[in-house]
């Protein structure tokens, strides 16, 4: 629990205290382990974003797009 409130405390440091109303990320649709995490501090699943990015292998691989906004953090 602390470093959810280490990252609320940042975010607001360096996003919603400067005017920022929303914050997106955008990991690979696979990468659990990660997207766990920011859902742990309070990112949304706003949708897939299909064939996103072009591994290192040539093949499209989608995106997760997710959000906070300003009001999530209170």
């Amino acid at each position: 629990m602390a470093a959810q409130g280490q990252f609320q405390a940042t975010t607001h440091a360096h996003g919603v205290d400067r005017g920022h109303h929303r914050l997106t990320i955008d990991p690979a649709e696979h990468n659990a382990r990660a997207i766990r995490c920011y859902e742990k501090v309070g990112f949304k699943r706003v949708g897939i974003m299909r064939e996103y990015w072009l591994d290192a292998d040539g093949v499209w691989r989608d995106g997760l797009l997710l959000d906070l906004l300003a009001g999530d953090l209170t």
